[in-house]
């Protein structure tokens, strides 16, 4: 392998001072979130506009838990994924907290928060109380009992649930990653395919050598689309268009079931992105249009080959 192709390294998983701030400022934003949710939830008697709230509590959760992930640049998805759950378990351990605190307050009873904080058995014990006469009415009559705790398991679940599928998607794109520009970079379009030879190692040679044009000849363009081929994958930052990234991979019809007779596409990476310059970049784009125009007159001589000659000429 030539000592002058140099590949790209991913970045950290996440930027641990960037995340700790960001998920700080979230659990401040989830507490107080959850505190307005029991308010309102006290007021409204619609169970209808009880359940809204409750997805409401889930979405705005899950978009603090989105923006903590996004600035952290949380790029590892079980590492977004173990933060969004975590804000969503925090919303709603405050809520029954604040909940159990103000229906202790209003049955005459004067119990700290942080009394129910330190004794979690304490605050167990009240919940199977209260269940026991009821605190969701519908049409007029108290839901209690099983019927009860059949309600707040889906309320639980709506709101880690929906604050864990939305704050995942604040993970940051796995492409790769300028850091001049401090942006994930583009994946070009229409880049070149090439008929996959049996010596794969040959053309891996020539990519790291930037010898990208003598794959126009050997091994030539694809000529049939269920054909095994090689691929061309670059990627480029819009941005600043020095930084880029060439990854070449295989691809090939095997079978995946003998019995059945199924089929699956096999991917291969032979080149996993290597960094390229601006000037072996712009090459790499002008080689699908030199693919395509040696395909169009490969066509144009094999059609003036099988033509019918005139005696005449």
């Amino acid at each position: 392998m030539p000592t002058a192709a140099i590949f790209y390294q991913p970045p950290r998983a996440c930027d641990p001072l960037r995340l700790s701030g960001a998920v700080l400022i979230a659990l401040l934003v989830t507490i107080v979130g959850a505190v307005v949710y029991v308010r309102l939830h006290f007021w409204l008697d619609s169970i209808l506009l009880k359940l809204g709230l409750i997805g409401a509590l889930g979405v705005g959760t899950g978009i603090a838990a989105w923006l903590a992930i996004n600035l952290g640049r949380v790029r590892n998805q079980t590492l977004g994924v173990l933060v969004s759950c975590a804000l969503g378990l925090v919303a709603l351990y405050v809520a029954w907290i604040a909940w159990l605190h103000l229906h202790v307050r209003r049955s005459g009873f004067d119990l700290s928060v942080w009394s129910l904080v330190g004794h979690p058995r304490q605050a167990f014990a009240l919940v199977r109380w209260f269940n026991q006469f009821g605190t969701w009415k519908y049409q007029g009559q108290p839901i209690a009992g099983v019927s009860l705790y059949m309600l707040w398991t889906i309320e639980a679940l709506a709101i880690v649930v929906t604050a864990t599928l939305l704050g995942a998607q604040g993970v940051v794109s796995k492409r790769p990653f300028c850091k001049t520009c401090n942006r994930p970079a583009d994946k070009v379009s229409r880049m070149p395919r090439f008929a996959a030879s049996g010596d794969d190692s040959s053309v891996v040679e020539r990519v790291l050598n930037h010898d990208f044009e003598s794959l126009l000849d050997d091994p030539g363009p694809l000529r049939d689309e269920d054909d095994p081929q090689i691929d061309f994958v670059l990627h480029s930052c819009p941005k600043c268009g020095d930084f880029h990234t060439l990854s070449v991979t295989r691809s090939e019809w095997v079978l995946a079931d003998a019995a059945r007779g199924t089929l699956r596409v096999k991917t291969d990476t032979l080149v996993d992105r290597m960094l390229i310059g601006r000037e072996q970049a712009d090459r790499v784009r002008t080689l699908r249009e030199l693919l395509d125009r040696t395909t169009a007159q490969a066509g144009a001589d094999e059609q003036h080959e099988n033509s019918p000659q005139d005696p005449a000429g």
